[in-house]
């Protein structure tokens, strides 16, 4: 059983999300405000949560910028894949603090799912510039709901072949 002096409070979850990522070789390099993001969810009703709609979607961007398929004397880079990956809850990322049902799903612009430690679809490697668009949600896990606050750390990487 759960207890609040404030009724409103005992129906929101507070949380964020801080992402990072390193790059070795490859065709493109990170813009500096991709290296490490934190985004910062908006509370999210139970009610929302047990009608199955998860939280509003919280977009962020990946930039790649000088990018050049081009590897002098070896074969050219062609496509790049990104991976996600984090502490996983199914098929979604793993919330940790003391919300409980709570998961995270990041889907990419095109409509497809991360899986943590899975890499995506391909994208072909662009010359000059491009942004990588996702959205973030919270969704439910199929545990019991327990307000409270939750945070997870999620990595990328980008595989250049």
């Amino acid at each position: 059983m759960f207890y609040s002096l404030d009724g409103q409070s005992a129906r929101t979850i507070h949380g964020k999300v801080q992402m990072g990522g390193t790059v070795v070789e490859s065709a493109c390099a990170l813009h500096p405000d991709s290296h490490q993001q934190a985004i910062w969810l908006k509370d999210i009703s139970i009610d929302h949560v047990i009608r199955n709609e998860g939280s509003e979607l919280h977009p962020f961007e990946i930039k790649l910028v000088n990018c050049n398929p081009e590897r002098g004397n070896k074969e050219n880079w062609s496509a790049f894949q990104i991976t996600f990956d984090g502490p996983r809850d199914g098929d979604y990322f793993l919330m940790q603090g003391n919300a409980k049902g709570l998961a995270i799903e990041i889907q990419d612009d095109r409509g497809y799912v991360a899986a943590p430690g899975v890499p995506m679809q391909p994208h072909p490697v662009p010359t000059g510039e491009k942004t990588l668009k996702y959205n973030l949600r919270l969704v439910g896990n199929a545990a019991l709901l327990q307000v409270g606050d939750h945070f997870s750390v999620i990595k990328y990487k980008l595989e250049y072949y």
